[in-house]
């Protein structure tokens, strides 16, 4: 017993670190890439958000991990809060890049993806009170 919470508690320590690790990299990579394109405001504009959105989906897994590894059983609801925030960054990008040039199908898929995760994450928080 005692070698499986030795091996579950590195484990533990193996990820946090990774996941700390790959949230500073994708803060200075995204201060360096604003600091490089500081003359090209769009392309500035574009690094800031797809950065800050791509560190925001990053914490949301880290959150995952750490209540995963804590035991309070709420793994699953952090799973599709970065569910959602992955789309909703993936939404937010295509648009910039874009503009409104997506197509009906495109749209209504991602709003069904949204609609339905969401639903889901009712369904848990609703069940376990």
């Amino acid at each position: 017993m005692r070698l499986k919470l030795n091996v579950v508690g590195i484990t533990f320590i193996i990820v946090e670190a990774i996941l700390i690790i790959g949230i500073f990299f994708a803060i200075m990579e995204t201060i360096v890439e604003i600091i490089l394109n500081i003359t090209e405001f769009y392309v500035v504009a574009d690094y800031a958000l797809e950065g800050s959105l791509f560190i925001v989906v990053l914490i949301e897994i880290y959150l995952s991990v750490m209540d995963f590894f804590s035991g309070k059983g709420r793994s699953l609801i952090y799973i599709i809060d970065a569910s959602i925030a992955f789309v909703l960054r993936e939404i937010i990008i295509e648009i910039v890049r874009y503009g409104l040039n997506i197509g009906i199908y495109t749209i209504a898929s991602i709003v069904v993806l949204i609609v339905s995760l969401t639903f889901v994450r009712l369904i848990i928080i609703k069940s376990k009170s």
